[in-house]
């Protein structure tokens, strides 16, 4: 059963060192992300960080990322009006001692990520020891199961995940120290609860889930002593003033353009698109199934299969509902209820943007708490879980720590293998740029999106040698089953042809393949100008039922002659930028 008070055992040495055994653990498996680079929005973030130093007043201002931190060039609307506001002084403040400490060695800024999860998960497992008295093991369990999961890989290997780190840790140890003061009436835990939370909000905006979070557990704490709701209008009024701050600084409350990335609530379809992502996030949250970003635009497309997958959680939601409804123990059905409050709770703030594994870092600490108190219910003498079978529950218990570490490694591999890309492709065409003085216009062809050359990296990386930065296209469309690269040729002094042979561009100049939600854009006849060229597409090649899938050939026509000193052209291929000089 269980209880309110937590029996404080005669010695603390043994589970502090298991503690230590547990974050030992989590940090090992997590190591991997040491050997990674920057990589995407680690350049904008940290070059943001950078330019107006150590002052109050770059720390506390707001931040914009829009499509100039990628390049100068011309993007679809979707990409070209996509702008993110920001106010994480935390976040700021954490990049710039970093910076203090480990300059631009990448390995320092992802040993501190390391450490910061390693700090959320201690604080978990204080969390669990106060909502499951007396189970000292099943809570150890429960941070290693936390600190493992393979979704987390995100959150620490790349830098910028470290926003979602930050205001996990603030909330959590505000869930600490109010469950604590719940308990014993120190003030000094009460204090603490208050100043997390401003730590926090400050961290990320997603923060503002804690005070109805606080309240849940105010709500079903089991057999809570009189504690006035009183107590928790500070968390209130605290947010008020955050949410007052941060209007004033970002000039309102600010919102990206309904694009692939955010979808309004006005937006048709917009019904359709929600149910999509609310079934992709149960399976995510609650089986670990991975079915992230572009998986509820793939399922908004496909209804049949989206009535299975949430026919699917309604079943296994039913099923859940029905196991905890037939417990006679009041207590643990609170605890649910609180766990699954805590999983829903941190999810609501992200509801129009798109799925992507570091919004679930919070959210799964819940579904920790659930999975645990369903181990409970589920250990009862002739239940699957029978104590009596002791083997079978360790055996289950390590494979399921061993088959997340496994998972994560991949996570991490990728990202790392991203990263290190990214490096390569930086330093090849700085090596270029550099041995060019009188470059100033760089123009990249068949360039990777996610772990190609941004702008900012290269402002970050070299001040010295300002250059503007062109894409012509991404996506290397390099069919390699059928062996027939993408070619590029010269029509006259002003005019370049690039082609994809079988495989059609996925999105003049997007991010991802997402032509189909860009129709108006992706035309034949199409004209697109920036301040030295004009893109003219050519032929569009239709492909599946939804068609204008993506464009097979571009024709860049050039206000100037193109043989000029102050351009360098580069094309991708083979995993590497060349020098191209046809000219």
């Amino acid at each position: 059963m269980l209880t309110s008070r937590l029996s404080p055992p005669l010695n603390r040495s043994p589970i502090r060192l298991k503690l230590a055994g547990v974050l030992l653990l989590v940090g090992i498996g997590h190591a991997a992300s040491l050997f990674g680079f920057f990589l995407a929005d680690d350049f904008y973030n940290l070059n943001n960080a950078l330019r107006g130093g150590w002052s109050l007043n770059n720390i506390t201002q707001g931040f914009l990322i829009d499509n100039y931190c990628f390049q100068d060039g011309w993007t679809p609307p979707f990409l070209s009006q996509f702008t993110l506001h920001y106010f994480r002084p935390v976040f700021v403040l954490s990049l710039l001692l970093d910076h203090a400490v480990w300059g631009l060695k990448a390995w320092g800024y992802h040993l501190t990520n390391i450490l910061l999860h390693l700090m959320v998960v201690g604080s978990l497992f204080g969390i669990l020891r106060e909502w499951l008295p007396s189970k000292d093991t099943l809570a150890l369990f429960g941070a290693a199961f936390y600190g493992l999961m393979p979704y987390h890989g995100m959150s620490v290997a790349w830098i910028s995940g470290r926003t979602e780190i930050l205001a996990a840790l603030g909330i959590m140890v505000s869930l600490w120290a109010f469950l604590r003061f719940d308990r014993t009436r120190r003030f000094t835990d009460y204090i603490l609860s208050v100043t997390a939370g401003l730590f926090a909000l400050l961290s990320k905006e997603t923060a503002v889930v804690l005070p109805l979070l606080l309240t849940a557990a105010w709500t079903f704490r089991p057999n809570r002593r009189h504690f006035s709701f009183l107590w928790l209008l500070p968390h209130y009024l605290l947010l008020i003033s955050y949410l007052t701050a941060r209007a004033k600084i970002l000039d309102g409350f600010p919102v990206p353009p309904s694009s692939i990335y955010y979808h309004s609530l006005d937006e048709p379809g917009f019904a359709l698109w929600a149910l999509a992502k609310a079934t992709a996030v149960f399976y995510d949250l609650f089986l670990h199934f991975p079915l992230v970003f572009p998986a509820e635009m793939i399922l908004q497309q496909k209804p049949l299969i989206l009535v299975l997958l949430a026919g699917g959680a309604i079943v296994i939601a039913l099923k859940l509902f029905f196991i905890l409804r037939q417990q006679p123990d009041n207590q643990i059905r609170r605890a649910a209820l609180f766990a699954l409050c805590w999983a829903v709770l941190p999810m609501l703030p992200t509801a129009p943007i798109l799925i992507a594994p570091i919004y679930f870092y919070f959210s799964l600490a819940g579904v920790t708490l659930f999975y645990l108190i369903l181990w409970e219910i589920l250990s009862i003498p002739g239940r699957v879980l029978d104590p009596s079978h002791g083997k079978g529950r360790k055996r289950l218990c390590y494979g399921l720590l061993i088959s997340f570490a496994l998972a994560l490694q991949v996570g991490n591999a990728l990202y790392i293998s991203g990263s290190l890309h990214a490096k390569r492709l930086l330093y090849q065409i700085a090596g270029v740029v550099q041995s060019h003085p009188p470059a100033k216009k760089v123009y990249l062809i068949d360039s990777p999106f996610i772990s190609g050359p941004p702008k900012a990296g290269f402002e970050m990386l070299w001040p010295e040698h300002p250059f503007k930065l062109y894409f012509l296209s991404v996506h290397p469309q390099e069919w390699r089953r059928a062996g027939t690269p993408s070619r590029i040729r010269q029509l006259d002094p002003y005019t370049l042809e690039i082609t994809a042979i079988e495989r059609p561009y996925a999105a003049v100049g997007g991010a991802f393949a997402m032509g189909a939600t860009e129709r108006s854009t992706i035309q034949a006849g199409n004209i697109f100008k920036t301040d030295d060229y004009t893109i003219t597409l050519s032929e569009i090649v239709a492909s599946g039922p939804r068609g204008l899938r993506g464009v097979r050939q571009f024709i860049f026509r050039f206000q100037s002659e193109i043989k000029n000193p102050d351009k360098l052209f580069f094309f991708y291929s083979d995993g590497s930028f060349h020098p191209l000089n046809p000219f």
